[in-house]
């Protein structure tokens, strides 16, 4: 017999009785019974002859001849290793070159000869990482956490091929595992509902047709992964949040009871290089949703950032999520319309959801975000072949999110109410002092000034990550009774965006808090200060918000505004209404210094809420338009909402 044959042949013939040791109950007994009397038990591969090898060989043919010139019969077919545990001899090479038993009944040791090729005496070699297979075949697992990384666990180890187990998901009638096949310093990685014969059938065709191996032997290993998948518990984590030391964590509950906490948080914007005074507010309204993704369901806060290209969205956003622990953020710059539905199940759970230049026109996408912000949960059934009948069935997919904070960006005016009534709406200080103040930080991150604002930058963003992670999720009481005296209809989610809001504030500041108990549950209270940041975020946000038109679309009705009472007063005509005086977006574009796009897309949603009207628009003619407002440059929306609460208590 050639030495490959051999070498070939053994390795069939081990892979059989490794299989028959699996399903032995009595085997495993006995090798765990020697093992734990100090019987020299190898570690490494372990097999147990039952008898069936023989039960499944012809009466005759070559495959008989081959195992009586190896040694596994004998002349009158007898098998050598009857009743024997069974481990295998391996070169160097983890080639298996023999086999060495230890029989059950009596402990006599048998040894298959050696080949004739075979010149180096061959040795019982040990799996690296992994122990012998106990109790059923099954190895313990080993963890491996090096470097914070889950490098997964050993799950299988047969000679030169490891079986790695990158992580194990459980849920009603799967077995998702990530298997990573290594052979020689290669490897195989896929995914697999290890129940599913098709999927295991397709994970070992592609180990065969990369590394050459025999199918019937891949397919036996890879069987005998799910026994060890499912005696493992759970996937361990990786452990995404670094380790925190004493100095750091003292450092960061002194901010969570610093009283001026709040103009801290503004201060560190600014040292990240979000800059502007007026643009407080929407600093702390973003930071305040992203905190909220700790409070309980129902109470989060989302955030919408509706203002022109290049005014700074992606910059509010981008630094408030840098404050943000990154374990806690999913960032995406698209989504589909079903992506959402097909996440894993607790994917989004107490996570802030980003998502770049949202579309108005995905309307799939927008009534999942809809209802991740109302209900905190996703079911979406689907229609899939069953993979063992061939008919056809749905599957239920179910996104437990619970607690999502969902923060959006867009340049689109034409948001969808039912979505946009779900967002605290913001806009973006697009002021000629808000650019010049942008453009001075610009210079100074190339100065001297700027090497220092990156150290203090890195502190800041330190500091805030530890803070959120030391955050409780604690319940939130409202010990005031709030009165809302608006009976418009919108004012049925109006209200509760305004105490989610008070709730968010007092959260924020639980550190500098008594927590309480009731009935075994936590909880803060709400106090003056908290009403007052919070109302005063009301004031100035949903105050703006609840016009419906967006903050640029307000900017340049205020610019229109301030352009026809100039023309007007040009014109000589006092009496005048504004009303009466016409333009072209020619002339407004000169004036205020707006590009074409940016007008025009603004300047139509004027239009359509009607504060402003098309007075002539035949082709091939100067568009004119006319001013529907008078109000001398005074926004009736922008009166104080807070006027519309009374607290008591």
């Amino acid at each position: 017999m050639k030495h490959e044959d051999r070498h070939r042949l053994l390795e069939r013939i081990s892979a059989f009785y490794e299989r028959a040791y699996g399903s032995n109950a009595e085997a495993a007994k006995h090798f765990k019974k020697m093992e734990d009397e100090g019987a020299g038990i190898p570690a490494g591969r372990v097999g147990f002859s039952d008898g069936t090898l023989l039960k499944s060989l012809p009466s005759k043919g070559k495959i008989i001849q081959d195992m009586q010139a190896l040694g596994i019969l004998d002349k009158t077919g007898k098998e050598l290793f009857s009743e024997c545990l069974i481990f295998p001899l391996m070169d160097d090479n983890s080639a298996i070159t023999g086999m060495e038993g230890i029989r059950i009944t009596d402990g006599a040791k048998i040894t298959l000869p050696k080949g004739p090729n075979d010149t180096k005496d061959p040795t019982l070699q040990a799996s690296p990482g992994c122990r012998s297979a106990t109790h059923g075949g099954v190895p313990e697992l080993n963890q491996n956490h090096g470097n914070g990384v889950f490098q997964g666990f050993e799950g299988l180890v047969k000679g030169p091929r490891t079986y790695r187990l990158m992580s194990v998901e459980k849920s009603s009638g799967k077995l998702k595992a990530t298997v990573k096949f290594e052979k020689a310093g290669r490897f195989h990685l896929d995914t697999m509902n290890l129940y599913s014969a098709k999927e295991r059938k397709t994970f070992a065709q592609e180990v065969c047709r990369i590394f050459s191996e025999l199918p019937e032997v891949i397919e036996a290993e890879v069987n005998s992964l799910i026994a060890i998948a499912e005696a493992y518990k759970d996937s361990p984590a990786p452990s995404a949040s670094p380790v925190m030391t004493d100095a750091e964590r003292q450092e960061s509950i002194a901010f969570g009871k610093s009283e001026n906490m709040i103009e801290r948080i503004l201060s560190d914007y600014e040292k990240c290089g979000y800059v502007g005074d007026k643009e407080n507010n929407n600093k702390l309204l973003s930071y305040l949703a992203a905190t909220s993704r700790k409070m309980a369901e129902k109470s989060v806060l989302s955030v919408i950032i509706l203002s022109s290209s290049g005014a700074g969205k992606s910059a509010l956003q981008d630094t408030t999520l840098e404050f943000m622990p990154a374990e806690d953020v999913v960032k995406l710059t698209n989504l589909s319309g079903k992506a959402l539905f097909y996440k894993e199940r607790t994917s989004l759970r107490n996570k802030i959801l980003a998502l770049e230049e949202s579309s108005a026109t995905n309307e799939e996408a927008n009534y999942a975000i809809r209802s991740l912000i109302s209900s905190g949960r996703l079911s979406s059934e689907v229609t899939v072949r069953d993979s063992a009948t061939g008919k056809m069935t749905t599957q239920l997919n179910v996104i437990d999110a619970g607690s999502t904070c969902v923060f959006l960006t867009t340049t689109d005016p034409e948001l969808d109410q039912e979505t946009a009534s779900r967002f605290f709406c913001v806009g973006i200080d697009e002021s000629p002092a808000q650019t010049t103040a942008i453009i001075e930080h610009q210079m100074r991150k190339h100065s001297m000034e700027g090497l220092q604002d990156n150290l203090e930058h890195g502190r800041a963003v330190a500091l805030h990550r530890n803070f959120q992670r030391l955050l409780k999720p604690l319940k939130v009481v409202n010990r005031y009774r709030m009165k809302f005296s608006d009976t418009r209809l919108q004012a049925r989610r109006l209200y509760p965006q305004i105490l989610n809001l008070i709730n968010a504030v007092a959260f924020l500041r639980q550190m500098g808090k008594e927590i309480k108990v009731h009935n075994g549950t936590e909880y803060i209270e709400t106090d003056n200060a908290d009403i007052e940041t919070a109302l005063n975020l009301a004031r100035d946000i949903l105050g703006k918000s609840v016009s419906g038109l967006s903050m640029p679309s307000q900017d340049l009705l205020r610019l229109l505004d301030g352009y026809v009472e100039e023309k007007r007063r040009t014109i000589g005509e006092a009496t005048m209404s504004k009303g009466a005086v016409s333009f072209t977006r020619k002339e407004v574009r000169n004036k205020i210094g707006w590009t074409n796009t940016r007008l025009h897309l603004y300047m139509r949603e004027l239009t359509e809420h009607e504060f402003v009207i098309l007075e002539s628009g035949r082709r091939n003619t100067l568009q004119h338009y006319r001013l529907l407002y008078d109000s001398h440059g005074r926004l009736s929306w922008l009166d104080n909402a807070v006027e519309l609460i009374s607290v008591e208590g």
